[in-house]
């Protein structure tokens, strides 16, 4: 319960995902089209276990049915 007040859980749930990409092809999935989006078949991470690893937020966030769309746009 300690380790869940203090935030740690997202290391472990990092950790667990981390895991994941051992049988990539089933947890994870990609397609590419005009963009590149990486589908997550079983998704342990929270929204804001990623943003504070990545030390990122979402270029824009589109509210679906199913959830939230994420679009991170790089540019050189």
């Amino acid at each position: 319960m300690l380790a869940s007040l203090t935030g740690c859980f997202y290391w472990w749930r990092t950790y667990l995902t981390y895991l994941q990409l051992g049988e990539f092809d089933a947890h994870f999935s990609i397609s590419v089209a005009e963009d590149f989006t990486v589908h997550f078949k079983h998704p342990i991470l929270l929204s804001e276990d990623f943003v504070s690893l990545a030390k990122l937020r979402a270029s824009e966030e589109i509210k679906t049915s199913l959830g939230e769309l994420w679009e991170y746009r790089f540019r050189n």
